[in-house]
């Protein structure tokens, strides 16, 4: 998965870095990913009502790492019955 993400870096600095440094900018990209998370307010309250009367599924293109640490964040994780992220299936 290193190397999808680091190709979006390439791309993104129109190819003028070596595959380390995209590697390096993919690795603190998206470590920032899940720096700031901020909750909507009455979120917490939906989650624990459809978590009581429904499986809830929580679906993200982003990292799995990242998604799990912004729901621990918010703390919204164990309202979350699993977690489907690209990278685990692999996108």
């Amino acid at each position: 998965m290193d190397y999808v993400r680091s190709r979006r870096m390439m791309l993104y600095f129109d190819n003028k870095i070596s595959d380390e440094r995209a590697i390096e900018l993919m690795h603190v990209y998206t470590g920032a990913l899940s720096e700031t998370v901020v909750p909507v307010d009455g979120a917490r309250d939906i989650l624990q009502y459809l978590y009581s009367k429904y499986t809830v599924l929580v679906a993200t293109n982003g990292p799995n790492g990242t998604a799990h640490t912004k729901l621990e964040k918010i703390g919204a994780a164990d309202y979350a019955t699993e977690v489907l992220t690209a990278d685990v299936f692999g996108y």
